[in-house]
């Protein structure tokens, strides 16, 4: 039984009235036998020749007479009122079957009600407008199939802006034909602003649930005008305002699920797989949000639609200049790409809770995806996904490693900044990987600032059967990395795997604000080569001593000479007392290979007693060592 509530306020009249009527049904199963007295609190107002004017099967019309009402057809009597429900079936006479019934579903939107009602059949149509308001349902992704035969357009569209254009389209199946280019069938649904700028944001509030789509793959508009065609999208909104697309299946159509200058969209819960082109792609929108999503195997043809940015890219998932994009409890793997999640320019992106799989390409030569790429998008958040990849069926080049997760950026005038927090990378057989996470930029004046790389975990304890070589864990390049922390991740190597350097980079200094250490390198069975290479971080050295004199006149100057293992001359060095000498200024510096020179100075009027205070330097040197 399929229950439909139509968006509006909670707890009004006639959803406690629907409520009260759909648990008697549910104790009468499947349907009632309705008498004259029978539910007739809920019928008082309805008159048998209105129930008796949409029927709601052939072999069942529903009136106050004895006869039977077909459960979905009560409730929405009941809740929308008999003068909102149209059939097609009745209002246009449509014949179901796969026959033409595009006057049908025409004939019962320009009704003027509210719901267009489909029941279980096959239609076939040409292209549907809905107009402000009106809702689309059926009986099921199963039972109501509609069948397209707009060829180069959309099926269903919806009517001129006007500011709101609430309602649903749910509990459908859409199904094209399957052909590409000139022959095929454009936009599953369009939601695209039929009058683009107007900033009325049509459609508002719409909901697309329950919605099989599938096998649409031809050529469509992209903005609603005779230019910039793309390939056909399951569903394309185009300015449109807070609408939610919510358990929507779709597969084999040119894109999934595609946004641009939309606002405060949802995608949750949806099953997104073999597309040609994206799976989801939000370009230059706001406030996205994709949720609970699988996003399996699209990508496939490499290459975008002509009319994009050169940078625009292509993978299974891709947010291009938006603003906030959030993309969490997610699985997306296998995409012709380069990356199942590829954003550009986008500001405030969330990126949690996810599993990303990064794949190769054994069909195309030096490709090789990456799971997370991302590029000029500052204040980033990744946190708590799981990243993982597979190169077996990689054939060209052998060698080729897989990357997992990169930042990168080429602006020598912004600041990249962004946190990746307490991720996971899990190891697999046979494998090669050249990076697990990359911070690149195309020079050392493109500056990463104010990132936390903290409580990220690199291999598990799960075995693995054959060796897994891993260049790099973490590599920062090309680049001024400043004003950072990088702590306490775990650098993990079962048997089998082969970790050579942890973190590696060039121009990583603690003179650029950057904390790095307490990271923790754990050999279980593998080997790891290297804990750091190329990170300049102090080492310190200690020297002790006493000056030969324990009194200093005014304005007497005192040296003396420590040795300090490997200190060589012009490393920075601090002087100290064992005990606090007020008055007295302490100046040290490597005088040379190996000793230390310190100058006590007495600027006062009086003379100062050092007494027993013995005088220490620390030695510190930039190298490549520990920093733990």
């Amino acid at each position: 039984m399929k229950i439909f509530f139509r968006p509006g306020p909670l707890n009004s009249p006639e959803q406690f009235i629907k409520e009260d009527v759909m648990a008697n049904m549910f104790r009468a199963r499947r349907s009632m036998l309705v008498g004259a007295g029978a539910i007739a609190g809920y019928f008082a107002r309805t008159p048998a020749a209105a129930l008796a004017a949409n029927p709601a099967s052939d072999d069942a019309p529903a009136n106050a007479a004895g006869k039977m009402i077909n459960v979905e057809q009560a409730l929405d009597v009941l809740y929308f009122g008999v003068a909102n429900v149209r059939n097609p079936k009745y209002a246009g006479g449509a014949k179901g079957g796969g026959r033409d019934d595009t006057a049908a579903f025409r004939a019962a939107i320009a009704s003027g009600l509210k719901i267009v009602y489909a029941p279980a059949d096959h239609y076939v149509t040409d292209t549907i407008t809905l107009p402000v308001d009106v809702s689309l349902i059926g009986d099921g992704m199963r039972q109501t199939i509609i069948e397209s035969r707009a060829i180069g357009t959309s099926l269903i569209k919806t009517a001129a802006p006007s500011g709101t254009q609430v309602g649903c389209i749910r509990d459908l199946q859409l199904l094209g034909n399957n052909q590409t280019g000139a022959a095929g069938n454009g936009h599953a649904i369009n939601f695209i602003d039929p009058v683009r700028g107007s900033g009325l944001w049509t459609p508002q509030g719409m909901t697309v649930e329950r919605i099989w789509i599938r096998r649409f793959r031809g050529q469509d508009s992209r903005d609603g005008g005779s230019g910039n065609r793309i390939a056909a999208a399951g569903i394309i909104c185009v300015e449109g305002l807070q609408n939610i697309y919510r358990d929507v299946l779709i597969h084999n159509c040119g894109n999934g699920i595609y946004l641009e200058r939309a606002q405060t969209n949802k995608i949750e819960n949806c099953t997104i797989f073999q597309c040609d082109k994206y799976g989801i792609a939000s370009f230059q929108s706001v406030a996205t949000v994709v949720d609970k999503c699988d996003i399996v195997g699209n990508g496939s043809s490499g290459a975008t639609d002509p009319g994009y940015p050169a940078d625009f890219g292509m993978g299974n998932v891709i947010s291009f200049r938006d603003e906030v994009f959030v993309f969490t409890n997610n699985k997306s793997k296998n995409t012709g790409g380069i990356a199942q999640l590829y954003l550009n320019s986008t500001n405030g992106a969330v990126v949690e809770n996810n599993w990303l799989r990064a794949d190769g390409d054994a069909t195309r030569a030096n490709v090789v995806n990456h799971a997370l790429f991302a590029v000029k998008c500052p204040s980033i958040q990744v946190n708590k996904n799981t990243f993982s990849h597979i190169l077996a069926a990689r054939t060209s080049p052998a060698s080729a490693r897989a990357r997992i997760v990169r930042f990168a950026t080429d602006s020598v005038n912004g600041v990249f900044n962004g946190s990746f927090s307490n991720n996971t990378f899990v190891a697999q057989s046979g494998l090669l990987t050249e990076y697990n996470l990359c911070l690149e930029g195309r020079s050392n004046n493109c500056v990463f600032a104010g990132w936390d790389i903290s409580g990220n975990r690199f291999g598990t304890p799960l075995s693995i059967g054959t060796a897994h070589v891993i260049d790099v864990d973490i590599v920062v390049r090309n680049c001024a990395f400043t004003h950072s922390r990088m702590r306490n991740n775990v650098f993990y190597a079962q048997g089998n795997v082969t970790r050579k350097i942890g973190v590696s980079g060039t121009n990583l200094s603690a003179h650029n604000n950057l904390d790095i250490g307490d990271n923790l390198f754990k050999q279980d069975g593998g080997k790891i080569s290297d804990n750091y290479d190329g990170l300049l971080y102090p080492t310190r050295r200690l020297g002790r001593g006493t000056f030969a004199s324990p009194h200093l006149a005014p304005g007497a100057v005192t040296t003396t000479t420590l040795p300090v293992s490997n200190a060589l001359p012009g490393e920075p060095v601090q002087a100290f007392f064992s005990t606090p000498v007020p008055g007295v200024i302490l100046s040290a510096w490597v005088s040379a290979a190996g000793m230390v020179t310190v100058q006590a100075f007495n600027p006062t009027q009086a003379a100062l007693s050092l007494g027993s205070a013995n005088v220490g330097v620390i030695a510190s040197r930039m190298s490549d060592a520990e920093a733990d």
